[in-house]
């Protein structure tokens, strides 16, 4: 899992990606049961990336809940998926600052220098 979150934030620093990488990237990352263990976990994370709020049914199942949130990403305007990118950017950069801890382990998986 450590890797994949790299990867994905490594992938959403470039100025332009596709849709089917977004996508796939929010599949990913709602899936997870690492970065979020129990489905209640969600709720917050939903909010501040998506400002999307769900009823209690939907959030008891997780591919429900990744369902919906890819619908309303399907109708999302260019901007929006732009300010989408960049609060999935950071999400993604917050997962990897508060599991790593900015360790030795982290530098050498990140294969980059950060400024």
């Amino acid at each position: 899992m450590n890797d994949k979150i790299i990867i994905i934030r490594n992938d959403l620093k470039n100025k332009i990606i596709s849709d089917y990488k977004i996508s796939g990237i929010i599949v990913v990352i709602l899936l997870s049961k690492e970065i979020f263990p129990h489905n209640a976990d969600l709720v917050p994370a939903l909010y501040s990336i998506f400002s999307l709020e769900f009823k209690d049914y939907v959030l008891k199942s997780r591919t429900l809940t990744m369902a919906r949130t890819l619908r309303f990403f399907e109708v999302m305007s260019t901007e929006q998926k732009f300010t989408l990118k960049n609060n999935l950017y950071l999400f993604c950069s917050d997962v990897i600052d508060s599991h790593f801890q900015n360790s030795e382990s982290y530098w050498k998986q990140a294969k980059y220098v950060r400024i």
